[in-house]
C-alpha cells in the first residue's frame, strides 16, 4: 500500500443536523394506532422518530433530511476521484487544505468538479492535479450538503422504515428481540437498493 493511500483514510463528521424529521408525531401515532388527542407518548415518539432516522442513516449511505457534513483526510490521494460516502449529495460547499507553507487554502472550482449522481464523488477536471499539501491529521476537508431535502421529498419507503422501527420500539420497549423489524427492514432495504433513488 502506497504511503499516500494509507494517509487517505477519509472520516465523515456531521456539521449540522436536520431542522426537522421526515416523519411527524401524528404519523407515528397513526401507525401505532394511537388517538391524536393522546399526548402522553408524544415525547417518547419524538425520540423514537429521531433515533429511527439515525439508525437508517448510520446503517445505510442515505441522508434523509438536509444536513451538512465534512469529509476529512490527511492528504489528497494519488487517484483523481474522491468518493463521498453519503447520498444524495446536493452540493459541495468547499474543499480546503493546508499548503506546503502550512497555510489553509480553499481549492478553486476550476480544479475540481462534483458528480452528484447515485454514487457521488469529487473529481479533478481535465489537466488538473491535486495541490501539494502539508500532511497533517484531517488537514484536507470537503464540506458538503446532503439529504433529500424536506419531508415531502423523502421516499415513502424510507419513511415507512422509520414507522416500522418506531412501532417496534413503542410496543416492545426492548423486551422482545425485534425480529419483525429486522425482517421488515431487510425486505424494504432490498427494495431500496434496487430502486432508482439517488
Amino acid at each position: 500500500m502506497a504511503r499516500k493511500d494509507y494517509l487517505f483514510a477519509p472520516k465523515v463528521n456531521r456539521v449540522s443536523g436536520p431542522a426537522s424529521e421526515p416523519v411527524t408525531v401524528s404519523e407515528a401515532k397513526d401507525h401505532c394506532e394511537l388517538l391524536e388527542s393522546d399526548t402522553a407518548h408524544d415525547a417518547k415518539l419524538t425520540r423514537y422518530i429521531a433515533a429511527a432516522r439515525q439508525r437508517i442513516e448510520n446503517e445505510t449511505s442515505y441522508v434523509l433530511m438536509a444536513q451538512t457534513y465534512t469529509l476529512s483526510f490527511d492528504t489528497f490521494p494519488d487517484f483523481d476521484k474522491i468518493k463521498i460516502p453519503k447520498r444524495p449529495v446536493t452540493s459541495v460547499a468547499s474543499v480546503t487544505y493546508y499548503d506546503s507553507a502550512n497555510v489553509q487554502q480553499t481549492l478553486g472550482t476550476d480544479v475540481y468538479g462534483v458528480d452528484t449522481s447515485r454514487m457521488p464523488f469529487v473529481y479533478l477536471k481535465y489537466n488538473q492535479t491535486w495541490p501539494t499539501v502539508a500532511e497533517q491529521h484531517g488537514g484536507c476537508t470537503i464540506q458538503f450538503n446532503a439529504g433529500f431535502g424536506t419531508a415531502d421529498q423523502v421516499p415513502s419507503i424510507l419513511k415507512h422504515l422509520i414507522l416500522v422501527q418506531v412501532g417496534s420500539w413503542f410496543y416492545d420497549r426492548g423486551d422482545i428481540p425485534d425480529r419483525d423489524w429486522s425482517m421488515a427492514y431487510d425486505r424494504l432495504w432490498r427494495t431500496v437498493q434496487d430502486s432508482a433513488y439517488p
